[in-house]
């Protein structure tokens, strides 16, 4: 199971957007796309995000995953987080902050926007970051790339699990962000209007 890093803030599931005064929110399944300019307003400010979450960055939007038995009826929630431009520097920018410091083991963003777990922590992997680029980042049962550092993946094939193999893309268009599912049961994205 997995557990809050020792002094990372772990907000209520249900008041992590008590901040965000202007939340649309969008269900998607079976092939359903949404996308966002770069450019829109947050969800929540960097400084909240510092405050509530301790993420080093604007949340533009929210993924919400199906709960599955493992989260105890818990949906994990995945922030899409702008780093800034700073983070396209060679030193980049540090993904988490803690009492105004930098958590440098929680990663170092690579790129402008990643995603970031919110209310859970993949203690089992290095990182519950992932860059986003050009190419999609698929979260799943998979093994791939983001799903095994967003704690998704799944090693035991009989696992039940509320997410298919790939459940949902989300990447960088020019200057959008993309988010399709692929699943049945789908995938709820907050966003602001």
């Amino acid at each position: 199971m997995n557990t809050p890093e020792a002094g990372m803030p772990q907000p209520d599931n249900k008041r992590f957007l008590d901040n965000a005064p202007r939340v649309e929110t969008h269900k998607l399944c079976n092939g359903q796309r949404l996308e966002f300019y770069q450019d829109v307003p947050p969800i929540i400010s960097k400084s909240d995000a510092i405050a509530e979450q301790g993420i080093n960055g604007d949340i533009l939007a929210v993924i919400e995953l199906p709960p599955d038995d493992d989260a105890h009826g818990k949906a994990k929630r995945i922030a899409i987080v702008d780093f800034g431009p700073g983070a396209e520097d060679p030193e980049g920018v540090p993904v988490a902050l803690l009492h105004d410091e930098p958590v440098w083991y929680m990663g170092v963003a690579s790129n402008r926007f990643g995603l970031f777990g919110m209310n859970y922590s993949p203690t089992t992997h290095l990182s519950p970051y992932v860059p986003l680029t050009d190419k999609p980042a698929v979260l799943g049962t998979n093994s791939e790339h983001a799903s095994y550092f967003m704690g998704l993946s799944v090693n035991d094939p009989t696992a039940e699990s509320s997410l298919s193999l790939a459940h949902v893309s989300i990447e960088v268009i020019e200057d959008r962000i993309v988010i399709e599912d692929s699943s049945e049961l789908g995938t709820t994205v907050y966003t602001a209007y």
